[in-house]
């Protein structure tokens, strides 16, 4: 390899390096704040885990608003995002938020009705519990 060869080289992988890093970035960014990205980019699944992990309710019930209020179709992601969850426990906490910031009666109502079946899958002894409990 001539040093000529050797620097068109190095400034062809300069040239890919500075458009795809920013344009990775960017994506990710676009994919998490928008509308767009939330409902057809995966973006929801950002917001659903930090809604997960949060420490307390209202900063849950934010991360669940951001999917909601993405599009029309935010109600049905929330909902088969809890759904996916493998602990009772957890799905019958994820609905209780989404009860609480429902967009209408309607929704409200379905959710009541996830709720409603998580607590009867836990049984009566397990209802009050903690996780780990």
């Amino acid at each position: 390899m001539t040093p000529s060869t050797r620097r068109r080289t190095a400034i062809r992988l300069a040239v890919i390096v500075a458009v795809v890093v920013p344009s990775v970035f960017g994506f990710v960014h676009y994919q998490r704040t928008s509308d767009l990205g939330i409902f057809l980019f995966r973006g929801s699944h950002y917001w659903f885990k930090l809604a997960r992990s949060a420490e307390g309710a209202d900063e849950a019930k934010a991360h669940l608003q951001r999917i909601i209020d993405a599009t029309q179709y935010g109600v049905n992601i929330a909902q088969n995002h809890v759904n996916s969850l493998d602990e009772t426990q957890e799905r019958l906490r994820m609905f209780n938020l989404l009860v609480e910031i429902a967009p209408n009666e309607h929704w409200r109502k379905l959710y009541l009705l996830d709720v409603q079946r998580q607590r009867s899958l836990l049984g009566p002894t397990q209802e009050g519990k903690p996780d780990g409990a």
